[in-house]
Formats: C-alpha cells, structure tokens, sequence
C-alpha cells in the first residue's frame, strides 16, 4: 500500500467513525426526548425503567400529645418493645374534608435509647417522634393482619408555651 492509498484509508475510517458517532448521539438524543415525553421513563419491551436518581424517602416527624402510658411488650424471641399513641391534631384545611378532628398513630421504639425515652412519657405529654412508616403482619384467629406503625428514631418532650415544667424528684 502507498503512502497516499494509506492516508485516504485513514481518512475514510475517521470519516466512518464521525458518521456512527453522529448516529450514535442522535439516537440518544432521540431516546432522552422520548423519554422527557413519556415522564422521566424509558421504556424497553414490556419494562419501565425508573430514572437513575430517584429521590426515595420514607420520613416520619409527629407532633402531638402521649394518649395513654406506654406499654413495653416483650416478643417471644426475647426482644423488647414499647410503643404508644401519639395523637395529631389536623390542620384546619383538612377539617374542610372531613369531621375528624385528630389521628391516633401507634409508634413503636425497638432500640434501647427509644424505648428509655418512650417509657419516661406520660399521657398528656407534646412530644415530637421522628423514624419510618413500617408495615407488620401478624396471625390472628381471623387470618393474617396488616398495621401501620411509626418505627421510632427519635422521640422527645416538647415543651409547651406558658406550661410549667413538671416538678422531679430531683428538684427537690
């Protein structure tokens, strides 16, 4: 092959690399407007698939009063419990949809520093409980039931405006 045979060769596979190139973004620029079209999801076959960063969350914050003493359950295989009710006055906006004043949320403290803290509460007690939506199944004589409770990071006393602090044996 000579030097100028060998040259155009070069040239035609930079030529042919350009054009698939070309193709090649063309075609994703393609696909990303049909994607943009279709939501924000590709779809291959019969599959969609969900966007590279979806901002999944699973947050909980309550704000409301203790309902009644917390109760520690011990678990057949040996692990402790407590959980209490925490009861959550709904906006007023949400009164314009219904006749139902507050929700009643079961909360349930698994770790050691959640349950000391969920035993020292009282009914009555504004607290703030911070932690995640879980779904438990359980057998019952009816079959198999379904509840959603709060699993508790966080919980702590709110003080509340013009309410004195309790008195403690240690003010004394």
């Amino acid at each position: 092959m000579t030097q100028t045979q060998t040259v155009r060769s070069r040239k035609a596979q930079s030529e042919k690399a350009r054009s698939e190139k070309a193709r090649s973004e063309k075609a994703q620029s393609q696909k990303a407007q049909s994607q943009e079209a279709r939501g924000g999801q590709a779809a291959t076959g019969n599959q969609v698939d969900e966007p590279e960063q979806v901002p999944y969350a699973n947050e909980v914050r309550l704000c409301g009063r203790v309902a009644a003493v917390p109760v520690v359950r011990v678990m057949p295989s040996g692990d402790e419990m407590t959980t209490f009710r925490v009861i959550v006055r709904r906006p007023p906006a949400a009164l314009r949809k219904s006749k139902v004043t507050v929700d009643s949320v079961e909360c349930v403290a698994w770790t050691a520093a959640t349950r000391r803290s969920a035993s020292r509460l009282e009914p009555g007690d504004v607290v703030e409980v911070t932690g995640a939506l879980r779904r438990r199944f359980q057998r019952s004589g009816d079959g198999p039931v379904s509840r959603v409770d709060v699993e508790v990071d966080r919980c702590r006393r709110v003080p509340e405006p013009g309410r004195r602090r309790r008195a403690s044996p240690s003010d004394a």
